[in-house]
């Protein structure tokens, strides 16, 4: 794990839960946490924008997780779309939010 933000997010296959013994799971994970980082921006920018005056983590996720979907895809063979990495990524938003958003809702 690495800080990022104020908060610590996935960096390593093993971090991300990913087949790490494939050859080329290190450079999927570091793009994994590439797209993570550009999904936290992505989260930043709809809480800012004006686009929805009724913000919610849900929304918010529906953002977030778009951005994340192209490195999924593009590294299924690591078995990115598995539960655990996909619940890694929902983890590392959660630890985001609350350290950055309030958002009364719970998630």
């Amino acid at each position: 794990m690495i800080k990022y933000k104020g908060v610590k997010i996935p960096n390593t296959a093993e971090d991300w839960q990913i087949y790490s013994s494939m050859s080329g799971a290190e450079s999927a994970a570091q793009e994994l946490t590439n797209a993570l980082k550009k999904a936290f921006g992505a989260f930043d920018q709809y809480m800012i924008s004006d686009e929805d005056t009724n913000k919610t983590y849900h929304s918010g996720y529906t953002k977030f997780s778009s951005e994340l979907r192209g490195a999924f895809d593009t590294y299924d063979e690591y078995g990115t779309w598995d539960s655990e990495p996909r619940w890694v990524a929902e983890s590392a938003l959660k630890r985001y939010i609350r350290r950055r958003w309030t958002i009364t809702e719970e998630f």
